[in-house]
């Protein structure tokens, strides 16, 4: 039988304006830049760390050792978030990013750069729940949903500003993309200022459903989080390895390749909402994943450098589609009231799955080297498609997210 999921009610609209919404997408842009934006530099870093024991693995561990921190700590962030507000947490989370983004620029040991990574991640925690959380606060139905594909686009162009930037500042040396993470210190004036706590919406409220939300398609959704963002971290912390053994060494070309990823995907999330209302959600998400893992499979396999570019620019668009309906449906389902804790589980679901996915593809890489590795993340994308158009058939999240 095909279970129904109901909206999670009516509540006031507070929408924080056009430069609110401003606000919001700066803060959604830095979620790219804690990552991918040093990935450029990571073939310098080895070298630079080489008497370092374990030196490959634990480098590639600065990108993906964020997203372990994110994961640990998004959910009692999203709970605070409910309890005391979301504006606090998230002005602390942006002093927390800059402090911790830049130590890049000064420490001299591995393991300090790690240990400054795990508090990167605690910053994008509160950043990335509280900010995803307001969206869904200030925002109702097709509005929301435009401006979910904002975020996701304004995820993207960061992307490709930010990460094409970490590799032209990777030529100076392996610190200099440590540089762009000061960029975020014009926010930590502008969101008090700007933004404002929405109201405290409480279960049985008028205008609040009562309750929870549906656990059945929140926790598939989170699952189909995880693998999309494990198959898909395989582009950031693989392709630079893959592209230099293919003869393509330099820290541009990698930062062009990633670049061509999130300008698509940018691209695609901008018309998110235009989509949508033309085709039904329970498909087009589905076969975006899968065209996800299709751009994958091409560019790990491919011979020559175009084509690599060619399987890039498809992932990116399959997942420039898949990623705002997500959390467009998962806010569809959520009071109000619990938005921080749900959010903040759908972020741990994203960096979970950014921190998986290098053990994931080890073996592959093990056995059959860096391009079958990155070959092998198609499978994860086809997981997740197949998950997405499970959910959509038994619990019609898409038809509810597209009322």
């Amino acid at each position: 039988m095909t279970a129904s999921i109901a909206d999670a009610g009516p509540v006031p609209v507070q929408d924080p304006g056009r430069v609110g919404v401003a606000v919001l997408l700066f803060c959604s842009m830095m979620t790219v830049m804690a990552g991918a934006t040093i990935s450029p530099s990571l073939p310098q870093m080895v070298l630079a760390f080489q008497d370092t024991p374990d030196a490959g693995i634990l480098v590639r561990l600065v990108i993906t050792i964020t997203s372990l921190a994110i994961a640990l700590t998004a959910m009692p962030v999203g709970a605070l978030a409910d309890r005391i507000g979301r504006i606090p947490l998230l002005t602390g989370g942006i002093a927390l990013y800059v402090a911790a983004g830049t130590a890049g620029l000064w420490v001299d040991q591995l393991g300090a750069l790690l240990a400054s990574r795990v508090a990167l991640g605690m910053a994008v925690a509160a950043i990335m729940t509280t900010a995803t959380a307001l969206i869904g606060d200030y925002f109702d139905g097709e509005r929301r949903g435009r401006i979910l594909g904002w975020q996701g686009s304004a995820m993207g162009f960061g992307g490709v500003v930010f990460i094409t930037l970490g590799g032209l500042l990777a030529q100076t040396g392996w610190r200099g993309p440590f540089w762009v993470y000061a960029i975020p210190i014009v926010l930590l004036a502008a969101v008090p200022l700007i933004l404002h706590e929405p109201a405290r919406l409480r279960p049985g409220t008028p205008g609040q459903s009562a309750g929870r939300e549906p656990q059945g398609p929140r926790f598939l959704l989170y699952a189909a989080a995880f693998l999309v963002m494990a198959g898909f971290y395989a582009v950031p912390v693989q392709m630079p390895f893959l592209l230099a053994e293919q003869g393509h060494p330099e820290p541009r070309v990698a930062g062009l390749a990633l670049g061509t990823v999130t300008l698509v995907s940018a691209l695609a999330s901008l018309n998110f909402g235009a989509v949508t209302r033309r085709l039904r959600p329970g498909l087009v998400v589905p076969l975006a994943t899968a065209a996800a893992g299709a751009g994958v499979l091409i560019a790990g396999l491919a011979p020559a450098l175009p084509l690599t570019f060619a399987g890039l620019a498809l992932t990116g668009l399959g997942l420039g589609l898949t990623m705002p309906g997500l959390p467009s449906f998962l806010m569809r389902i959520t009071p109000r009231a619990r938005m921080g804790r749900v959010m903040g589980g759908f972020t741990t679901a994203i960096f979970l799955g950014q921190f998986a996915s290098p053990l994931l593809l080890q073996p592959a890489i093990a056995r059959a080297g860096t391009a079958a590795g990155v070959a092998s993340a198609a499978v994860l994308f086809a997981a997740a498609a197949a998950l997405l158009r499970l959910i959509a058939l038994r619990y019609r999240v898409a038809q509810a997210a597209a009322r």
